[in-house]
């Protein structure tokens, strides 16, 4: 009975031996750190700081003849906006309210360019 319980046990270890040599171990996953990718920052296009005049201070202001494009800050809305009109010759005469700039030249002061400030936030320019 020994003699069976040893060979028994002899041919357990030699079948485990057997099998662990035929199966291949797989390999153990090494532990990989995961690195931040570094984000690309797009900068913004800077642009030149324009800086809004009241209408008071634009009609003070020296006009030529040319074309103009500036921001006023509306009276009603306190808000910039873009003005954009166009002078032939230098006016003679320039005249303000609250919510209008009146521009004149000519003979007799009859041609003119009239830019109106809107209740509603918006801007007309005649003439």
């Amino acid at each position: 009975m020994k003699r069976f319980r040893l060979l028994l046990t002899l041919a357990a270890l030699a079948l485990a031996a057997t099998a662990s040599a035929q199966t291949p171990q797989l390999p153990v996953p090494l532990e990989t750190t995961v690195r931040p990718v570094p984000s690309v920052v797009l900068a913004a296009p800077v642009l030149p700081v324009v800086r809004a005049q009241t209408l008071r201070d634009f009609a003070c202001s020296d006009f030529r003849a040319g074309t103009y494009s500036v921001y006023v800050i509306h009276p009603c809305t306190n808000c910039p906006v873009k003005v954009c009109f166009s002078l032939p010759v230098c006016p003679r005469k320039v005249r303000s309210n609250s919510t209008t700039l009146e521009l004149r030249w000519g003979a007799l002061c009859c041609k003119r360019v009239i830019v109106r400030f809107l209740p509603d936030g918006t801007v007309s320019v005649r003439g």
